[in-house]
């Protein structure tokens, strides 16, 4: 199974989460995830997010994932599951389900929608806007880390034994993600806890940002 393993050094394709090269921190955050995403897609898919959902013909969950350092027990790192895209006001829209990752363990996850649009004049966008490749450009919302939505998540993951990988779960299909809406408000549930996460994409914006 391939993923897309990026640290603050660079994009790498690599098969483990911990693979790739190492930050000098050994931490990342969303923005950065956001950041690294954005440098993908107008490198790699020069503007369409299309290229998001490249991946291993074997795997089920394209995923992109950010990585603090070479030592997940002393690492940061953000890891997205791609689980869908969905049409909605002229808009497409690419929905990922983003885990921050301490220590070989999931402390937080949100819903994350993000949609490429094109620039009237790529040239007017302000220095250091992200997804400028081919004149476009990305709107992100973010939702929420809820507390009680994770809650019902770790309680229902806690009673089976898994790997040493925190996203063994994700990565194997064993965990169902269910994505409904019709926008502008969209949900994920997670289905053997019932756990839910939202996220609203009339508040999109075109810089990285996150929820409270």
């Amino acid at each position: 199974m391939k993923f897309f393993n990026v640290t603050l050094a660079g994009l790498v394709a690599s098969t483990l989460l911990a693979g790739g090269c190492t930050s000098s921190s050994g931490r990342t955050d969303l923005a950065i995830w956001q950041t690294r995403l954005d440098e993908h897609v107008a490198r790699i898919g020069h503007g369409d997010l299309n290229v998001l959902r490249v991946a291993d013909p074997a795997s089920p969950v394209p995923m992109f994932n950010v990585l603090g350092g070479a030592e997940p027990e002393d690492s940061i790192d953000h890891a997205g599951l791609l689980l869908g895209r969905r049409a909605a006001a002229d808009r497409t829209w690419y929905f990922f389900l983003v885990a921050t990752i301490e220590a070989w363990q999931i402390r937080a996850i949100r819903l994350v929608a993000v949609s490429a649009r094109l620039a009237v004049d790529a040239g007017s966008l302000p220095s250091g806007d992200v997804g400028r490749a081919g004149g476009h450009r990305l709107d992100w919302s973010v939702g929420p880390a809820d507390p009680n939505a994770f809650a019902l998540y770790r309680q229902s993951v806690s009673r089976f034994v898994v790997s040493p990988d925190p996203l063994a779960r994700w990565t194997s299909g064993v965990d169902r993600f269910d994505l409904a809406g019709a926008g502008p408000r969209w949900q994920v549930t997670h289905a053997p806890s019932g756990a839910v996460w939202t996220v609203d994409t009339a508040a999109a914006t075109a810089v990285a940002s996150v929820a409270p």
